[in-house]
C-alpha cells in the first residue's frame, strides 16, 4: 500500500536545526517530537499496524523533515516511478498482485513495454539505468534488479540479480567509501548493492525486520543513520559502511499508544 499526502501535509512536525544535527540523530528526533520505544512485536505490532498515524521523511537543505501522511489506496494506473534519459521517458507502475510494467516512451510517442513486473524504482547509473521490481503478497516475496543499457538511444533490458525479498524503497548512498551504492529497504529486510549495479555485490544487511506490516513509505540517509517513515512512527538504522550497528523505533511523544483506547 502506498501513502498520499494528507490535508495536514503543509504542517511540518519539525525541521532539525544546526550543523551538528546529522551527527545527533537522537537530539534531532527529540526536537521533532519523537521518542524511542521498544521495537514492536506480537500484539504491539498489531496495534502499530492499526495506528491512524503514518509519517513520511525527507531532507530539506540537509535537514530532516517529518510530515504526517494518511493511509490511502493509490491510483495504480498512475506511474509510481519516472525517469527521463535524453529524449526517452521511462515510466514504471506497481499494481500489486495484478502486476505492473516498465514502459519506454520514445520521442515520437511510441510506448515500448520493456518489462511486465511491478516497478518500485528507476535510478540513473553510469550510461545505464537500474530498475527495481518486486511483489509482496500473502506469503510471496520476490524481487529483482534490472539494467537498461543505452537508455537514451536504443534501450536494452537485462536482469542483474534476483533479490531475496521484495523491495519497497531504494535510497542512493552518498557516504564517502560507499558513495553511489543503493540501499534497498525490503518488505522485511535491508540490502545493499554497489554503485556499478553488478549482481555479485548484493549484500543482505538485515533479515526479518519488524516493519513489514507498517508500510514503509519513505527513507533518507543522514550521516550513518537510515531513517524510514512508516505507519505509527519511524525506524532508525545506524550503519557502519555496510554493517548494521543498531535498529531502533521512534514514535511521537504526544501520541497515544497505537490501538490504545
Amino acid at each position: 500500500m502506498k501513502m498520499k499526502n494528507s490535508i495536514f501535509l503543509a504542517f511540518i512536525l519539525g525541521v532539525a536545526q544546526g550543523p551538528a544535527a546529522a551527527n545527533d540523530i537522537d537530539g534531532v528526533l527529540k526536537t521533532l517530537g519523537f521518542k524511542e520505544q521498544s521495537i514492536p512485536a506480537g500484539e504491539a505490532l498489531s496495534r502499530a499496524n492499526r495506528s491512524g498515524q503514518s509519517f513520511a521523511v525527507q531532507l530539506a537543505g540537509g535537514r530532516l523533515v517529518v510530515k504526517p501522511v494518511e493511509h490511502s489506496v493509490p491510483d495504480t494506473n498512475v506511474p509510481q516511478a519516472r525517469l527521463q534519459a535524453g529524449p526517452i521517458r521511462y515510466e514504471g507502475t506497481d499494481r500489486g498482485e495484478w502486476g505492473g510494467q516498465l514502459v519506454a516512451i520514445l520521442p515520437g510517442g511510441e510506448r515500448k513495454i520493456l518489462l511486465k513486473k511491478n516497478i518500485i524504482a528507476i535510478l540513473p547509473g553510469d550510461k545505464h539505468l537500474l530498475v527495481f521490481s518486486g511483489l509482496a503478497h500473502l506469503g510471496l516475496r520476490e524481487g529483482a534488479v534490472y539494467r537498461v543499457d543505452s537508455p537514451d538511444q536504443h534501450p536494452r533490458l537485462s536482469r542483474i540479480v534476483l533479490l531475496p525479498d521484495a523491495p519497497v524503497l531504494v535510497v542512493e548512498d552518498p557516504r564517502g567509501k560507499v558513495a553511489g551504492q543503493k540501499i534497498i529497504i525490503g518488505n522485511s529486510s535491508l540490502m545493499a548493492m554497489g554503485s556499478s549495479g553488478q549482481g555479485g555485490n548484493l549484500k543482505v544487511l538485515a533479515r526479518e525486520q519488524f516493519w513489514w506490516p507498517l508500510f514503509p513509505n519513505s527513507a533518507v540517509l543522514i550521516d550513518n543513520h537510515l531513517v524510514i517513515g512508516m505507519r505509527s512512527g519511524l525506524a532508525v538504522i545506524t550503519l557502519d559502511h555496510t554493517t548494521v550497528r543498531s535498529t531502533r523505533y521512534f514514535v511521537p511523544r504526544a501520541a497515544v499508544t497505537p490501538g490504545a483506547k
